[in-house]
């Protein structure tokens, strides 16, 4: 019986839970790091100030710690996952209004893809609204009011905004399919152990 239980270890949902919430951390971590290095590097360069370089670091820093402080004190709590993509949120408004480079864009919704495995329909839609919201608003600042976007890398800008509206989009709807799949099968089997305890 003990041994069926850590080969079928996932099965209980609080255990997908501590992983799925690992993966986040650790993941947001990596990713954070990438940041840092790509801000970094503009900093050495020239492109970005000391100041700006200054305030984004301590901004992930401060994230990193949150969702840290609260994947150790509940490792099975949904609200790990919403505080981190806030601060996601928050980075990706200070990186695509301080970086012209439209790999940037790409940069910030890809953390986004590894959510699917909380299969949280929900979580995925705000998430990805937020995005998105967030990507077209800074790049209409910059198009229609500072025109530091015109012409062609105008429509650069506004073409990667597509393409991570699409990304996004599957992702949310990868979240619908896979969840539904799940449940049919939580489903059945539940129906047949039913029908067995009757016989």
């Amino acid at each position: 019986m003990e041994r069926n239980e850590q080969e079928f270890l996932y099965a209980d949902k609080d255990e997908q839970m501590k992983k799925s919430n690992r993966f986040l951390a650790l993941g947001y971590i990596v990713y954070y790091v990438v940041v840092l290095g790509v801000v970094l590097t503009a900093c050495l360069r020239g492109v970005r100030s000391v100041g700006y370089t200054g305030m984004l670091t301590t901004i992930i820093v401060l994230i990193i710690i949150v969702t840290l402080i609260l994947y150790r004190r509940n490792k099975t709590a949904s609200v790990t996952r919403y505080v981190a993509t806030v601060g996601l949120l928050v980075v990706t408004f200070f990186l695509s209004y301080g970086f012209d480079n439209y790999y940037v864009r790409f940069l910030v919704a890809v953390p986004l893809v590894g959510c699917i495995i909380f299969y949280d329909l929900k979580f995925m839609l705000l998430s990805s609204i937020g995005m998105v919201a967030l990507n077209v608003g800074v790049v209409g600042i910059k198009t229609a009011i500072t025109r530091v976007y015109v012409g062609e890398e105008a429509m650069d800008q506004w073409g990667a905004i597509l393409a991570i509206t699409l990304m996004l989009v599957l992702a949310t709807w990868t979240v619908y399919i896979s969840s539904k799949f799940n449940r049919d099968t939580i489903g059945s089997l539940q129906a047949k152990e039913a029908e067995q305890s009757k016989m």
